[in-house]
Formats: C-alpha cells, sequence, structure tokens
C-alpha cells in the first residue's frame, strides 16, 4: 500500500509538472514570452502582450494608435511629430481600447497623442465574447481574474494541438523587432487575397451601437481631462460591408459625430471599390493607411477623393451633409 501511494503521489507530481510546463514552454499564444514573443503561426493574445510591453518600457512611445486589425495597415512612424505605437489587434473595440487607457494613464503613461480608428466591427463584437478567446482577453481581463485567465492558457491539449501549425510554420524575418517598436502587421507590396469573381463578406449579427458610443464618449473625456490630443477615424471598410450594414453604419456615424469629431474614411469612393487597395475583405493595405495618415495631418493628396468624403473632418455641424453624400453614393432602386 505504501509503494502504491507513493506511486500514486509520484504520477499526481509527474501530471502536474507536465500540466505547467508543457503550456508555457509551447506557449501557441506567447502570454508567458510577453517580453520576447515568437512567431509561431499562432494569433498571439495582442492586446494582453502589447499592454504588458509598454507598461514596462512606459517612456518608449508618446502617442498610441488603437483600433481593431483593420488599423494594422497604419504605419505610424510615418507620423512627424510624435513616437506613435500601433496598438492594433484582432477583434479590438472601443470598449476595451477604454480599459487600456485607463490602464496607461493609472500608470502614469500620459500620451501627448491619441489615435483611435472605428467602422462596423465596433459595435459588432460583445465584449463577453473576448473573456474566453485565447488569442484576445484583455489585458484588464486578465488582471481582473487571474485564474480564469491562468486556467484558460495551462491547457496541455491545446498547447499540443499548436504543435501542428508550429512545426511547419516560417517565421517571418524582424517579425519581433516590428512588433515591439511599431505594431503594426501589414507591410507595404501586399498582395490582394480577394477573388473578384467570389466576394464573400462575413455578416455579425449583434448590434452594441449606444454601448459603443458611450464608450467612445468616455474615451473622449479622459483624453480632455489629461491634456491628450485625440484624433478619431473611421476605417474605409471593402464596400461590401456598406451594402450588408448601411442603415445601422449611418446611425452609429450620426452618433459617433454627436461625442466627437472624426476624419471620415467611409463610403463607396475611389479606395472602397477597389480591390487593389485591400489585402482582404477585412483589411485596407499599407498604401490607403499612408493615404489616410495624410488627411489626418491636414493635406488633400486627391482632390476626387475628397469630393467623395474620403478624408472629410466631420463636426455635428456637417455631419448631415456628410451622410447625404454617402447615401447618394449607393445605387439608386
Amino acid at each position: 500500500m505504501k509503494k502504491f501511494i507513493q506511486k500514486v503521489l509520484f504520477f499526481s507530481l509527474f501530471c502536474g509538472i507536465f500540466m505547467i510546463v508543457i503550456p508555457i514552454a509551447i506557449d501557441p499564444y506567447n502570454v508567458f514570452h510577453a517580453d520576447c514573443i515568437r512567431d509561431n503561426g499562432v494569433e498571439p493574445n495582442t492586446n494582453y502582450i502589447k499592454m504588458n510591453y509598454i507598461l514596462k518600457n512606459p517612456d518608449k512611445f508618446d502617442a498610441f494608435l488603437f483600433g481593431s486589425s483593420r488599423v494594422g495597415a497604419i504605419h505610424t512612424e510615418k507620423i512627424a511629430d510624435v513616437n506613435c505605437y500601433n496598438m492594433t489587434y484582432s477583434e479590438g473595440i472601443p470598449q476595451e481600447h477604454l480599459a487600456n487607457l485607463k490602464t496607461l494613464l493609472a500608470n502614469h503613461i500620459v500620451p501627448k497623442r491619441v489615435y483611435l480608428g472605428v467602422d462596423s466591427l465596433s459595435y459588432a463584437i460583445n465584449p463577453k465574447k473576448h473573456q474566453t478567446e485565447h488569442s484576445r482577453i484583455s489585458y484588464e481581463y486578465a488582471k481582473e481574474h487571474p485564474i480564469d485567465f491562468l486556467t484558460l492558457y495551462f491547457d496541455p491539449y491545446t498547447a499540443l494541438k499548436s504543435l501542428e501549425i508550429t512545426r511547419n510554420y516560417v517565421s517571418q524575418p524582424g517579425y519581433t523587432e516590428r512588433f515591439y517598436n511599431l505594431g503594426w502587421w501589414c507591410d507595404y507590396g501586399r498582395e490582394s487575397l480577394i477573388n473578384k469573381d467570389n466576394v464573400n463578406t462575413v455578416v455579425y449579427e449583434y448590434s452594441y451601437v449606444d454601448d459603443v458610443i458611450q464608450s467612445i464618449a468616455e474615451f473622449t473625456d479622459l483624453c480632455e481631462e489629461n491634456g491628450i490630443e485625440l484624433v478619431v477615424f473611421t476605417n474605409p471598410m471593402h464596400y461590401t460591408k456598406y451594402y450588408d450594414s448601411w442603415s445601422t453604419y449611418k446611425d452609429f456615424l450620426e452618433k459617433l459625430a454627436s461625442v466627437t469629431n472624426f476624419y471620415n474614411f467611409s463610403g463607396l469612393n475611389d479606395i472602397t471599390l477597389n480591390h487593389n487597395c485591400y489585402v482582404d475583405t477585412s483589411h485596407y493595405n499599407a498604401e490607403t493607411g499612408d493615404l489616410m495618415l495624410e488627411y489626418m495631418a491636414g493635406q488633400i493628396p486627391n482632390e476626387t477623393l475628397y469630393e467623395q468624403g474620403f478624408g472629410w473632418y466631420v463636426t455635428h455641424e456637417n455631419i448631415e451633409e456628410l451622410l447625404s453624400l454617402l447615401e447618394s453614393q449607393f445605387p439608386q432602386k
């Protein structure tokens, strides 16, 4: 019996070590390697990793760009007067950006300027959805619920399963340096993956417009209270997104203008109708990102685009004019 108990204890100890060591060693989502991320082919928990990095390097940047993966095409190093880091991550939403900003301020990190990119995805995601997704658990949720956070990642089966992806994956040169120094994921020269004969798009079933507007209003107030220059802009979505959700999106734009001024890149224009300006139907390319930065710097590099509403600076005074213009771009039935 004594030997049996010893064997049971040894086996239990072995299993316990296995449960801990394997997930940490493989760490497909890089949460245990947040200080030295590895490009392994699995989408990392970018929100958690980037926030962890910024908090450990509070003086490295003086401006931040918040948004979903769609703003991952904006090369913030092109902004001349600040050292801006791109905080982009998959399905990033304003409620989480607000939480990130509060965390930064609570840790005495007060940027000179903050950019906030929004679009129809901003109000289509329930924040609770991210609480159980390995690649999207927010930094704040991880700190508030450490047991839930660790339980999700201490999963040997998930870690071992990820080897099917990682073992044959070829890492990108300079991935780690770009992640920490710049933040964006979309480089120049990306070829469009859109099948022009069969354009597919994802339609989200939910709408949290009022909740998102409330978060953006609080985000705006926080910036004003702390002397932070805020630049809000709408992402130029592929034209299929407007056909799918124009009615709700129009309401979103109108309410957005009631809480903050913003640069508009929405509508059916020479960018959003051009497949070559997109990596896929969800993401515009880096060349388009550069063009957006020019408009947000007060330039008008393309008059025709501007006449289509691309690059307009929108306030509560001209929002109806913009909406009328965007409405007129849809084919009349």
